[in-house]
């Protein structure tokens, strides 16, 4: 199966490591990796996703 070309230098998991193995296991190595959200921002919005955004979608507020 193919790996995310962006793994490594994926700041969500950079940032949100507790997080990684569950989304990496499923999204960047996994069935869903064309389904990332991350991978699908930037074509989207024109800019580069904000570091909180899960491969699901979800932005992660550590603030609540």
């Amino acid at each position: 199966m193919k790996v995310c070309e962006k793994l490594t230098d994926c700041p969500f998991f950079q940032k949100y490591s507790k997080y990684a193995a569950s989304y990496m296991f499923v999204y960047c190595d996994g069935p869903k990796l064309e389904s990332c959200a991350r991978l699908s921002y930037k074509d989207t919005h024109g800019v580069k996703p904000p570091d909180e955004l899960t491969p699901t979608g979800i932005l992660i507020d550590l603030d609540e």
